[in-house]
């Protein structure tokens, strides 16, 4: 019995519509396999090295003990969950103990371990005095998730000093990592991330990302009141521990001639001031920069590079260092 017309048709559309697919997402595989493209590399980040916190506030932590080369770079999680060495609790006598608390920019995303600006504020550090940075940088961490990681693990290291690395989108509210089927398909991030490029508003409900990043800090923004909250808090167990506390403001890089969240910096700048937290802006170190883009990791991904952790890492060593 031969299969009726409509079957077969039904069965050679499925067939093309399964070789279609397959070969899109090979093809995509392929060229991420020789082009670093943000989106993808963000969704390898989040399969490979990322599991549940068991804690509402973290959200999610690094897997210990677990090695991806992501973004051209090899990161190494340390049996804490950091993108670090090991540390002891304990620590020499003499030595001064700083934790960087920040997201993927802190984490040095993109960026070779010893071209991170925490490497080079380390190695500059240890010229002065013998000092450690523990690296607790999480790529989508916001200033709730970094001050709810150092309450829970970070205290227990007794630190001198804790340095906080603030990016604007640090008001956003907390991503969870909850990893989709769909998301382990190139083919499927792709289309998705081209879309919201193409269509924000409709996918998102911004025209862009300086619409976006600004409307974080709006009077009735609550990501922006659970930030400020958790820096209060940060505040307070820092004192509390009579461990110093430091905020560094690190600009956006898309724009930096007439830099579009001046005024976001300002509000972040005068809570911190309302708190008594030292504090500082490097969009001055940034200003005037002619090209940005060749301060990026990739085309499409604006964290910075090793120049850019370099500037980063210039202009920050004297306030860390506690230098006039």
């Amino acid at each position: 019995m031969t299969m009726p017309r409509k079957l077969r048709a039904t069965a050679f559309a499925t067939f093309a519509v399964f070789v279609a697919l397959s070969t899109g997402e090979a093809a995509v595989r392929v060229l991420s396999a020789y082009t670093l493209i943000y989106d993808l590399e963000m969704s390898r980040y989040s399969r490979s090295l990322k599991q549940d916190a068991g804690d509402a506030a973290i959200a999610f932590v690094h897997v210990p003990s677990k090695t991806a080369r992501l973004m051209g770079v090899e990161v190494a999680i340390n049996a804490a969950g950091l993108r670090d060495q090991d540390y002891s609790l304990t620590r020499d006598a003499g030595i001064r103990r700083h934790i960087f608390l920040g997201d993927s920019i802190t984490l040095g995303w993109g960026v070779d371990k010893a071209q991170t600006f925490e490497e080079v504020i380390e190695r500059e550090l240890n010229r002065r005095t013998p000092a450690q940075i523990l690296n607790f940088g999480h790529g989508n961490y916001n200033t709730e998730q970094e001050t709810a990681l150092f309450l829970k693990r970070g205290l227990a290291y007794k630190p001198d000093e804790v340095d906080l690395f603030y990016f604007i989108n640090d008001a956003e509210p907390t991503q969870y990592n909850r990893v989709s089927r769909l998301s382990a398909s190139a083919l499927v991030t792709f289309i998705w991330s081209r879309a919201g490029l193409l269509f924000p508003r409709t996918l998102f409900g911004f025209d862009s990302y300086v619409d976006y990043y600004q409307g974080l800090y709006g009077t009735q923004s609550a990501g922006w009141a659970r930030a400020k909250a958790a820096l209060a808090k940060l505040k307070q167990a820092c004192d509390g521990a009579s461990v110093r506390l430091k905020v560094v403001i690190i600009p956006d890089l898309h724009q930096l001639k007439n830099y579009p969240f001046a005024r976001e910096h300002r509000l972040v700048a005068d809570y911190l001031r309302s708190l008594g937290i030292p504090h500082q802006d490097l969009t001055a170190a940034f200003a005037g920069t002619e090209r940005p883009r060749e301060l990026w990791v990739a085309p499409d991904d604006a964290h910075p590079n090793a120049e850019g952790h370099r500037r980063i890492a210039e202009a920050a060593l004297p306030f860390i260092a506690g230098e006039p």
